[in-house]
């Protein structure tokens, strides 16, 4: 019968020992509702090298594994496997159609995408909040404004006044003779020069009542096309020169009390209307 030493003996068992004996399972964390990366990282804490990341929206290949979040997973968590066994995992990004809602709640990105749209939000309201004040600046600016400017051509108004007044009684009168008389020719172009210097004043109106001064200057520009078809009603024109100058007046008067009066809202002027 062969006998073994002792060196033998404790190589054999050593060896015994090696062949029966492998890498334990391992617990697989739980790494849904992470980013790739993040959950790359956990799964290798936990003994686990080998992964195969699928798309589920589209066949994509991530390029930057932190724009990815883990909707799925297999083996799931809590299962135990081997060290080199792949774990599956099932990702989209977060901004995909629908993948918001497939995010666990809880979990890190879950977290991060909350905390994002609490940061979103208030930012949204200090920011409406700074439009609102900028708004009611703007509209103080805008009154401040609209009152120098009334205030500025009120007396021009009052006297463009009376010159358009002036005007519709000079229709009146050549209307009733049939003839325009060198004095009031003289008159008739007097009160085109004025309305000429009336409606350069407009020029400076504010950008915010540019509108109203744009559509003053339209009727006054009528009123002096007016003006210059009275100059021509004689003989057997006349008649006719006297209703073009009548429907030319009274749609320049309409215009230009609409526009004297949108023009002075707001400030304490009352304008001075026809």
């Amino acid at each position: 019968m062969r006998k073994f030493g002792p060196t033998a003996v404790t190589a054999s068992a050593l060896l015994m020992l090696l062949v029966g004996c492998g890498d334990d399972p391992v617990t697989v964390p739980d790494v849904t509702g992470y980013r790739l990366d993040d959950a790359h990282n956990a799964l290798k804490d936990a003994g686990l090298e080998n992964f195969e990341d699928i798309d589920v929206i589209e066949d994509r290949t991530p390029l930057m594994d932190s724009n990815w979040v883990v909707l799925g997973q297999e083996p799931t968590a809590g299962n135990s496997t081997e060290p080199d066994a792949t774990v599956r995992l099932d990702i989209a990004k977060p901004e995909d159609d629908g993948v918001r809602e497939r995010i666990p709640a809880g979990s890190p990105v879950s977290d991060e995408l909350r905390q994002r749209d609490e940061a979103d939000a208030r930012s949204m309201a200090e920011q409406q909040q700074r439009d609102e004040e900028r708004k009611r600046q703007q509209d103080a600016d805008n009154a401040k404004d609209a009152q120098t400017f009334a205030d500025a051509i009120d007396p021009a108004a009052r006297i463009a006044k009376n010159a358009i007044t002036d005007l519709g009684d000079l229709g009146s009168q050549i209307a009733g003779s049939g003839t325009v008389s060198a004095t009031t020719g003289a008159s008739l172009n007097d009160i085109e020069r004025a309305l000429e210097v009336y409606k350069a004043s407009f020029e400076d109106a504010p950008d915010h009542i540019n509108d109203h001064a744009d559509q003053l200057q339209e009727s006054l520009d009528q009123f002096m096309r007016a003006a210059s078809t009275l100059l021509s009603a004689e003989g057997a024109s006349a008649v006719g020169s006297v209703d073009r100058f009548q429907q030319l007046y009274s749609e320049a008067q309409s215009r230009y009390n609409e526009a004297l009066t949108s023009l002075c809202a707001g400030t304490s002027v009352q304008p001075p209307l026809l």
